[in-house]
């Protein structure tokens, strides 16, 4: 009776500490440059980045000025040029005009084989999602 118990016990701390790591993790947010250096591992996964967000009007070929909208994310280790469908930066477009060009955020990407070129200094990938809020808490 008594192994059962300590077993049962040890069992409750194992999951707590389990959910707790996963409730209470911290989200891991990556450097434009660690991306850049490493962006044949991360193709298609989306990943998480910290910056300043600006418009653009660079376009790294024809085919994305039809139907994409072009952005510059800065951080302190290089700039990112991101590019989002047209039919959803219509919020972006109105979170940056209140939050004001080069606003800090937080922005989901995900890398494309399309838009990967190791030989620029430079990182191409397409944008997500973005959030303003969440950055200044941190900050």
């Amino acid at each position: 009776m008594k192994s059962k118990v300590i077993c049962l016990f040890i069992c409750i701390v194992v999951s707590f500490a389990i959910v707790t790591k996963v409730v209470w993790a911290k989200p891991k947010f990556f450097s434009i440059r660690q991306i850049h250096n490493s962006h044949e591992k991360y193709q298609n996964w989306s990943l998480k980045i910290k910056g300043r967000i600006y418009h653009s009007n660079y376009y790294i070929n024809d085919k994305l000025k039809k139907d994409h909208v072009p952005y510059k994310v800065v951080d302190k280790t290089g700039t990112a040029y991101l590019y989002m469908i047209r039919s959803s930066s219509l919020a972006l477009n109105n979170a940056i005009r209140r939050n004001g060009n080069g606003a800090k955020g937080l922005f989901s990407i995900r890398l494309r084989s399309q838009y990967c070129k190791k030989k620029e200094n430079v990182l191409y990938a397409e944008l997500e999602g973005w959030d303003f809020r969440k950055a200044r808490v941190g900050n």
